[in-house]
């Protein structure tokens, strides 16, 4: 298989222009797409991850994470509870409000979404998230 010279090239402005359409549509929210990215993780992975656990999903480091969610704590969207198998830790939990934020969230995110791939396919949009899901497996597992 031989890739474009600068396939990364392409797949790093992708998502900056996404990450920047979808930020322009969550700014009526009050929160970025670095804000609620917690939230859509919770909603995907379930509740009850612990802290550690999302920085890892994020890609972030463990302090960044804890400002976010401190935001999103006060703003009563997420709860942190102790971890029953280790006091250490915390588990993270969505509350009705994050819930209720969540959904309009992704009726805002589907607009730029559809807006973002209208000239695509199904079979266009299939292919590429199945590209995309290799990479982020493939990029995690050379991390570990």
């Amino acid at each position: 298989m031989r890739l474009p010279p600068n396939f990364g090239l392409h797949l790093f402005r992708a998502s900056h222009l996404w990450r920047r359409a979808a930020n322009k549509v969550l700014a009526d929210s009050g929160f970025s797409a670095s804000a609620i990215t917690p939230l859509m993780l919770l909603a995907e992975l379930g509740d009850g991850l612990r802290q550690r656990e999302l920085a890892e999903e994020m890609g972030v480091e463990g302090p960044s994470l804890v400002r976010v969610l401190d935001g999103l704590e006060s703003a009563g969207l997420l709860e942190r509870r102790e971890d029953p198998c280790d006091r250490r830790a915390k588990t993270l939990h969505m509350t009705d409000a994050g819930r209720h934020l969540l959904v309009q969230v992704n009726e805002a995110l589907n607009d730029v979404r559809q807006r973002l791939m209208a000239e695509a396919g199904e079979a266009d949009v299939e292919a590429c998230y199945r590209v995309l899901s290799i990479i982020e497996a493939n990029a995690k597992r050379e991390q570990t």
